[in-house]
């Protein structure tokens, strides 16, 4: 690849390997090699960018831990953000300022649940190339995002439940599949002591 043999650049070469033998299974080499040479005029400066560093974060993790394809899509849309954001700019010079500029402009695209998805994942990427890095600031950023706790489903009433019941029984299209709604009912309510309203009676 004619670059000095310094550690990053070996892993710049070894993950250039790695997507020749992707492309090769995937019947999508380029016999010209053309694809997997960077431009003379910027070829430092391509290979350190921070969305080709997790780019090649991201086909390392897919080697090792064959991704599964929702998790892909995760990892593929982080990527997408990065592009969009730090455009050209070195891994090694983003900061806790861009961290925390990268967070608010995913907050105002994502919700603050995908905000963490994405933020853990570049943090992992940053963890994965340390040793060519002088920091990492994504852990401190991740812990300002706090995504809301889920929602407990309110459970039925017991006139809520009754009136479903009722409502099965006696609409002409659906009362064959009363006995189906009554069963897992029954069986939750079961599982619930402190219900005041005997099983029995809302399953007669």
């Amino acid at each position: 690849m004619g670059l000095p043999d310094f550690r990053v650049n070996r892993l710049v070469a070894q993950q250039k390997a790695t997507q020749i033998e992707l492309d090769i299974a995937s019947g999508n080499f380029d016999a010209t090699l053309k694809k997997y040479k960077p431009l003379k005029s910027d070829r430092t400066a391509t290979s350190n960018q921070g969305a080709k560093l997790f780019e090649r974060f991201m086909i390392e993790q897919t080697k090792v831990k064959g991704l599964a394809p929702g998790s892909l899509r995760r990892y593929d849309c982080a990527l997408k953000h990065l592009q969009k954001f730090f455009q050209e700019k070195a891994a090694e010079t983003v900061n806790d300022t861009d961290a925390q500029a990268f967070v608010e402009y995913l907050r105002a695209k994502v919700s603050e649940r995908t905000v963490e998805d994405y933020v853990i994942l570049v943090q992992s990427c940053w963890v994965w190339a340390e040793t060519t890095l002088p920091e990492n600031p994504w852990p401190l950023v991740l812990k300002q995002v706090k995504p809301a706790p889920k929602q407990k489903v309110k459970p039925f009433t017991a006139d809520e439940v009754q009136r479903i019941l009722e409502g099965f029984r006696c609409d002409h299209h659906y009362k064959h599949h009363a006995d189906f709604v009554v069963f897992p009912i029954w069986y939750r309510l079961s599982l619930w002591r402190s219900s005041s309203t005997k099983v029995e009676a809302l399953c007669k």
